[in-house]
Formats: structure tokens, C-alpha cells, sequence
């Protein structure tokens, strides 16, 4: 699939921030006003909450885990709205504890739109794939 710079960089950000634990990083690739629900249905919203939501979860469940992801599809809706939906799978001690041997798999709809020239999700939501 061929999906523009500016959005792939918005999912290779999230693996590089998920990766390094950065809460921060990740939050960062939200707008300000900005609705996340994740896959365990805690929704957030705001950027501060984002990144209060992620800083928590990588010092506890999320600890030491690895995130890939791939752009399924991408749908424009106006030249400045995108909707992406964006496989992960995420891997690592706090999942194979649960699940030995095994990654677990979701599936993200963001909805992603440019503020002058840049890009920043506006809206977030996770489902597991069983």
C-alpha cells in the first residue's frame, strides 16, 4: 500500500516511542484535543492524558514490551482528514507472561488530520484481535 511520508512517519513514531517506553513520544503524535480509547476500553482524552495514560502503563503492565505496526488501509475523507487502520502486534515479557510463546494483535482506526503541515491524530481506537 502506499501511504503518504507524513502519515507511515505517524506509525513509525509510535513503534520508536512504544519501544522506548516514551509516554511523552507517544503522546506527541496526538492533537491537543484528542480522544484515545485503548484496548481495554479506557478511553482518554487530551494530550496531557495520553501521555499520563502511557507514562503509567510503560513503568507497569506495559514494561519492557515491543510494538510492530502496518497500515492496512487508508481512507481520505477531506484533503485534510484521514481515517488509517493500523495493524499492531506487540510482543514481550508483560505478553508472554500471560500467553506463553504467543504476540498479541489489535487493530487501530486513527483518524488523523493536518493542522497547517503537520499531521496529528485527532482520534484513537484499539481493538484486540482474537
Amino acid at each position: 500500500m502506499d501511504v503518504p511520508a507524513p502519515l507511515a512517519a505517524i506509525v513509525t513514531r509510535w513503534c520508536e516511542s512504544w519501544n522506548r517506553g516514551d509516554g511523552a513520544g507517544l503522546a506527541a503524535l496526538f492533537a491537543d484535543n484528542s480522544d484515545f480509547v485503548g484496548v481495554s476500553g479506557a478511553w482518554t482524552k487530551t494530550r496531557a492524558n495520553h501521555q499520563a495514560a502511557y507514562t503509567r502503563a510503560f513503568a507497569g503492565p506495559l514494561r519492557g514490551t515491543k510494538l510492530q505496526g502496518r497500515v492496512e488501509a487508508l481512507r481520505r475523507l477531506r484533503d485534510d482528514t484521514v481515517i488509517m487502520h493500523v495493524r499492531w502486534v506487540m510482543s514481550g515479557t508483560a505478553v508472554t507472561e500471560r500467553a506463553p510463546g504467543t504476540a498479541m494483535h489489535s487493530l487501530a482506526m486513527l483518524v488523523v488530520g493536518r493542522e497547517g503541515a503537520q499531521w496529528a491524530i485527532r482520534a484513537a481506537q484499539i481493538s484486540p484481535v482474537l
